[in-house]
């Protein structure tokens, strides 16, 4: 998306449908991916739950975004679903189960669970 978001628009399945091609817009989607998994990256290796959660929220806000979209006007069709299922579900999917799987601070006694 960074390198390449002309040809990431026109190669990804059911991108084109969502509207016109904009470089500015796909770089900045691209950059909150990349510090999103720069910021998963460092909470693994901190073993920090809180960092984790935090650099899931953007790709737990897009995929649940994505889902209002699907309830209200239908799922995508095709390999446009399968990108969506895999490039957005399964991004914020991952992103929660890694920080869930995480070690982190307990209020009420803290310790590290």
């Amino acid at each position: 998306m960074i390198l390449a978001p002309a040809t990431w628009y026109a190669t990804v399945p059911g991108v084109t449908l969502t509207g016109p091609y904009n470089h500015h817009f796909i770089v900045d989607v691209g950059l909150a991916y990349l510090v999103s998994g720069l910021g998963l990256m460092a909470a693994v290796r901190l073993g920090d739950r809180r960092l984790a959660w935090l650099a899931s929220a953007w790709p737990l806000s897009h995929a649940s975004f994505h889902i209002l979209l699907w309830l209200t006007h239908g799922l995508p069709h095709g390999a446009a679903l399968s990108a969506e299922l895999i490039g957005v579900l399964g991004t914020a999917l991952l992103a929660v189960f890694g920080a869930g799987g995480l070690p982190g601070q307990t209020r009420a006694r803290g310790k590290m669970t």
